[in-house]
Formats: structure tokens, sequence, C-alpha cells
């Protein structure tokens, strides 16, 4: 008794490091949502968002076949929404030449994603993106331990020293706040200066 005890025991504290080692990886746990919650297949998802905005994709092995929608109709879904159902659900969108792919979110900086600027305005505000800041009176190192916890854990962040440039992987409306950061903070010290007294 004390031995099926113990199995049982173990069996849970394994489950649970497992499924926290999935949500440090930025994947979600192996399991299906609530029985309230109701998903929807995401072929079909993907198959209006393709009439509408005629784009073709791609979907890898390891994503799920249902994902949460929400209160959302299937048939209102475009291509933006489809961007945040993905992240909701733990997947995102890789676009390339020839289709999309609709992949699990811990793997998309490993995709050779759009590098956008402040002017794309068009960019889903949940689409992954690339995105390089030039800093002129900031070194890019130092605020790298400050921005890199507002991030999620599949983004990047990166300083290059020589040329003081900051890499960003992440959502568009993610990026647009870190560049906005960065904005407000580099600033030539006299301004800083001047501002403390």
């Amino acid at each position: 008794m004390k031995n099926t005890i113990a199995i049982v025991v173990l069996s849970v504290l394994l489950s649970g490091m497992a499924d926290s080692a999935l949500a440090e990886e930025g994947q979600s746990p192996a399991q299906a949502p609530p029985a309230s919650i109701e998903t929807v297949e995401l072929r079909e998802l993907l198959e209006v968002v393709a009439k509408k905005s005629g784009k073709e994709f791609l979907v890898d092995r390891r994503v799920p076949a249902e994902v949460v929608l929400g209160t959302i109709e299937i048939r209102d879904v475009d291509y933006a929404v489809l961007n945040t159902v993905l992240r909701n659900n733990g997947l995102a969108a890789a676009p390339s030449r020839e289709a999309i792919r609709v992949v699990p979110v811990a793997y998309i900086r490993q995709y050779e994603l759009p590098i956008v600027s402040h002017e794309d305005q068009g960019v889903p505000d949940d689409a992954w993106v690339t995105r390089i800041l030039k800093l002129k009176n900031t070194a890019a190192a130092r605020l790298v331990p400050l921005l890199r916890p507002l991030l999620p854990q599949a983004g990047h962040l990166v300083a290059d020293a020589d040329s003081n440039l900051l890499i960003v992987v992440a959502p568009f409306g993610m990026s647009e706040r870190i560049a906005s950061i960065v904005e407000e903070v580099d600033v030539p010290a006299i301004r800083t200066q001047e501002s403390t007294r």
C-alpha cells in the first residue's frame, strides 16, 4: 500500500515538473482545456483565414489539432485575430515566401521573422517580428537586463556593443513597447542631469 502511494505521489510530482519545464520553454503542457471551454479545429480556422487573406498555411506536427477560440465566431477571424488566437494557445505564425508556418511558440525565434520598424503599422500586434533598435546616448548592453523581463519567454533580446544596437524578437505590439521605452531612456546625459535638479 505504501509503495502504491509513493508511486502515485512520485507520478504527480514528475508530471508537475514536466509541465513546469515545458512552461519555462514557452510550451503549454500537453493537456486538454477544461470541459467548459469549447475548442475549434485548427484546420477549420486556418481554412477560414486562408479564404479571406489568400495566405497558405503549413502546420508543424507538434501543433495540437484543436485550439481555444473564446467568444469570437470562427467566421469573424481574420489574419490579425488569428495571430492573437495562436498566441493565446501557445502557438505562433512564422511567415515565409511560400506559406505561413504555424508552430509552437517555443520555436518561433528560430524562424526567419520579418524585420520591421515603427513605420510598419499594418503588422498585427500579436505577429512575431524582429526589430533592430539603434541607441545614440545609452549603452545598449546596459538595457538588456532591464528590458528582458518585459518579453515573453520565447522572445529574444540581445545587444551588440560594437554598433550599440538592440535586436528584439517579440510580437509586434511588444516590440513597439520596447522601442518606446528605449526612446525614453536613450537621452543625452545633460538632459538626464537637468531633469534631476
